[in-house]
């Protein structure tokens, strides 16, 4: 039998920068597609009002999204004291 060798720390940095990364660009990509769904040029069946919800869920996932889960996984480390001194 072999044992698994134990995660090194990198991995899980690793794993949350590409999710926030990811957080960062779907954000991104809803308020492109909201831009050009309320110009009403491409993506009709949209239409316009879903556009503009679209451009401010993406500008919320953009600049909220990160932030909060930067703030769960800082606090989710063991062994950090959350008081200061």
């Amino acid at each position: 039998m072999s044992a698994t060798p134990p995660p090194s720390p990198r991995e899980p940095a690793a794993r949350r920068f590409f999710v926030l990364q990811a957080a960062r660009l779907s954000g991104v990509a809803l308020v492109v597609l909201g831009i050009i769904a309320s110009k009403g040029t491409a993506l009709l069946f949209l239409g316009e009002d879903l556009g503009y919800a679209m451009m401010g869920l993406g500008l919320l996932i953009l600049f909220f999204v990160p932030v909060w889960l930067a703030r769960k996984w800082r606090s989710e480390q063991p062994g950090r004291d959350t008081q200061p001194d």
